[in-house]
């Protein structure tokens, strides 16, 4: 049964006189809505509480221990790589244990109890283990980065741990759409035809005539919809998915590339590593001017008195999820302000409001996206517009 609809009647007005229809509001999608948005204070929640668990029970230390016993490391402030390697991906193993039925509820069954999933679950943990060993990888790398840095550069430390662990996740985001992704799908240029024609007119429009326009296999998946660019420098590419091209009408899909080029030539990418960058250096500052008094507020039962002890992992990882969460408002505003721009400049390349309108329309109704959800959630967690949002500044655009 339909739930109520919240467009107003100016708004339904609008619409109907664009040839657009509303969502269907369906208690489907209102109940997927609110369970996402409870799973994401739960997983919050639990991942602190059970490194602060780890961390109390003293399991942190025996596992700091063994791992600098397994491979010979024999300073404790001075971990070298193949114990950082050990720490951390025994640490990984163990939250993924301890949080395997949250990561199966809101990754799989979920997914599969409201019909947006295609994946089996082997091929789900799959996935999964792909994902979380790219994890152990990375994280030992950005670690031991930050350890060789504090042992070695003195009080100049921050400044050689930010540049380079910015160099780091520069060189992370170049890889990804070249190295990483193609780890979970299947990435092809997007065949010769009409569709690719008219985007190649779109993009010339832009200036942009040399992009590459990449469709991935997601409907393997998912039968969610998407589209979007990833890559820095000469990786940096447009990728749509094929169920958007599959599901949603040419002039639909155009709107939504559209706005896809919008986020290419504002270079939202380039922005988002630059914000990145910026809050890491904040970070590493506060850090290098805190640590003696930050240190000591940690409970003696940890056996923490250095930054570059293994054990010191951990804590970092909860100071993190806790800085993230917390900030979250920020960072959704700043996404939120990317979208809009994005959808300006997609609408003022198409020339197609109704169009644009629709496309929210349709992914609204094929991912369960509620059209207005509650103020407080949309503040903190939501970086784009709401759906009635983006649908009403698109029938608005002249």
């Amino acid at each position: 049964m339909p739930a109520t609809n919240p467009f107003s009647p100016e708004e339904l007005s609008a619409m109907q006189a664009a040839g657009v229809t509303p969502p269907v509001i369906s208690e489907q999608m209102l109940a997927y809505c609110h369970i996402r948005y409870a799973l994401i204070f739960v997983g919050f929640i639990y991942l602190v509480l059970v490194l602060w668990a780890l961390l109390q029970s003293g399991m942190i230390t025996k596992l700091a221990d063994y791992c600098r016993r397994v491979t010979k490391s024999t300073q404790h402030h001075k971990p070298s790589f193949p114990s950082i390697f050990c720490f951390y991906a025994c640490l990984t193993i163990i939250l993924t244990s301890m949080m395997f039925p949250l990561l199966v509820y809101s990754g799989f069954s979920l997914e599969h109890t409201f019909g947006l999933s295609n994946e089996s679950f082997t091929a789900w943990f799959v996935d999964l283990l792909k994902a979380k060993s790219v994890s152990i990888v990375l994280g030992s790398l950005a670690f031991w980065i930050l350890f060789f840095t504090i042992n070695r550069a003195a009080k100049f430390w921050p400044i050689i741990a930010w540049a380079a662990l910015s160099t780091f996740l520069a060189i992370m985001i170049f890889a990804m759409p070249l190295v990483f992704d193609p780890m979970f799908n299947r990435f092809t240029s997007m065949p010769a035809g009409e569709l690719r024609t008219q985007i190649e007119s779109l993009a010339g429009k832009a200036n942009i005539a040399n992009a590459a326009i990449f469709v991935v296999d997601k409907s393997k998946q998912t039968k969610s919809l998407n589209a979007y660019v990833t890559g820095l420098g000469s990786s940096t590419r447009i990728v749509i998915w094929d169920n958007t091209l599959n599901k949603m009408p040419t002039d639909q899909v155009l709107a939504v590339v559209g706005h896809e080029i919008g986020h290419y030539v504002y270079r939202h990418v380039y922005w988002g590593f630059a914000l990145a960058s910026a809050c890491l250096f904040i970070l590493l500052g506060t850090i290098a001017m805190y640590h003696k008094a930050l240190l000591s507020y940690l409970p003696k039962r940890w056996q923490i008195e250095s930054l570059t002890e293994l054990s010191v992992i951990p804590v970092i990882m909860a100071a993190m999820a806790i800085i993230s969460f917390s900030t979250d408002p920020i960072f959704s505003s700043i996404g939120r302000g990317m979208e809009r721009q994005a959808d300006a400049y997609g609408l003022t390349l198409t020339k197609n409001g109704p169009a644009m309108a629709r496309s929210f329309v349709t992914l609204s109704e094929a991912d369960l996206i509620e059209p207005d959800p509650p103020a407080l959630i949309q503040f903190w967690f939501f970086n784009h517009p709401s759906i009635r949002q983006r649908i009403e500044s698109a029938l608005s655009h002249n």
